[in-house]
């Protein structure tokens, strides 16, 4: 619920609300402050829905830019592994080389 569609729904339900307390005995003014404060708080919730649904979206951008560096760093270490070991057997060649010489 956002925008206009959430503010109309907020506005249809603070006059249920305020109908029905008026149904059940609330004076008019009592009514009406009951009411003003619902909308004033389904505001609130509205712009806080908004306020979040951005923030998944900039949550889920930054986890894909991570997935991504990460992968990257994942394939730089397979790499400097296996330049690790290949220069490991080099050398281990070049001490069996000097030791049975």
């Amino acid at each position: 619920m956002g925008g206009a569609a959430g503010r109309y729904g907020v506005t249809t339900m603070v006059t249920e609300v305020y109908e029905a307390l008026l149904e059940g005995g609330t004076s008019p003014d009592k009514a009406i402050r009951a009411a003003t404060v619902l909308a004033e708080r389904g505001g609130d919730l509205i712009e806080l829905r908004g306020e979040v649904a951005q923030l998944r979206g900039e949550v889920s951008k930054m986890d894909t830019r991570l997935s991504e560096r990460l992968a990257s760093v994942e394939a730089r270490m397979g790499i400097l592994i296996t330049l690790g070991v290949a220069m490991f057997v080099v050398m281990l060649g070049g001490f069996a080389r000097l030791i049975l010489h």
